[in-house]
């Protein structure tokens, strides 16, 4: 329950969307006691820092005052601008951050464009014809980050969250194959698609906060 309390405290600097990622995990818990708990226990972790927020922006001078307002502003439109760009992510959009940066720094003269060596993936297993690829769900995203498989050879995916997972990550979405799950904190779930088309497709939580990227070859 203290984890719920934590995040509450420290939501004035996360999206609003971590409200929501308790919101479910709340409601995985099966239990509107454990439910209950949990949303009290984080609204409850909101209040000191809000609390503060308000009464020292009430005592600010006039000067000081406009200052924070005009860091605020910034801070919004910042905010606002990377939960666009995690829409972006969750459509898996080309037009993303995440998407546009390396194509960017490809621009640059110093980039080396010689071609690169994709060998095996040390992160994807053959077993009787079956790409198996794990990704570790964590409270700061997944791991692998990035991995590669072949084309028109199927592929097991499985999630697995071993330890006290509450973030976003545990909501993943993996759009390009109609993939969307919700984990529990301790949990695993397996899901079987077929690449077909060649290229770099992006999975995320449902917030796009975290991602990462599967490339077919």
């Amino acid at each position: 329950l203290f984890a719920p309390s934590i995040l509450g405290f420290f939501t004035v600097f996360i999206p609003c969307g971590v409200t929501q990622a308790m919101a479910v995990v709340a409601l995985s818990s099966s239990s509107a006691l454990q439910g209950a708990l949990t949303m009290g226990m984080f609204v409850l972790g909101t209040f000191p820092l809000f609390f503060l927020i308000g009464i020292g922006t009430a005592r600010l001078s006039e000067v000081w005052r406009r200052d924070f307002l005009r860091g605020a502003a910034f801070l919004l439109i910042f905010m606002a601008t990377s939960s666009v760009n995690g829409i972006l992510q969750v459509t898996d959009s080309p037009y993303s951050v995440q998407r546009l940066g390396p194509q960017l720094v490809r621009l640059l003269p110093p980039y080396d464009k010689s071609p690169i060596n994709l060998g095996e993936d040390p992160n994807v297993k053959i077993d009787k014809g079956i790409q198996k690829v794990t990704i570790s769900v964590e409270n700061g995203g997944y791991t692998p980050k990035y991995f590669r498989v072949k084309s028109g050879i199927p592929v097991e995916l499985t999630l697995e969250t071993d330890g006290q997972v509450y973030s976003c990550a545990t909501a993943f979405t993996f759009k390009a194959f109609d993939i969307y799950d919700v984990l529990k904190p301790v949990d695993s779930k397996v899901h079987k698609f077929n690449p077909e088309k060649k290229g770099k497709y992006t999975y995320s939580c449902s917030m796009g906060m975290y991602s990462g990227v599967m490339e077919v070859i």
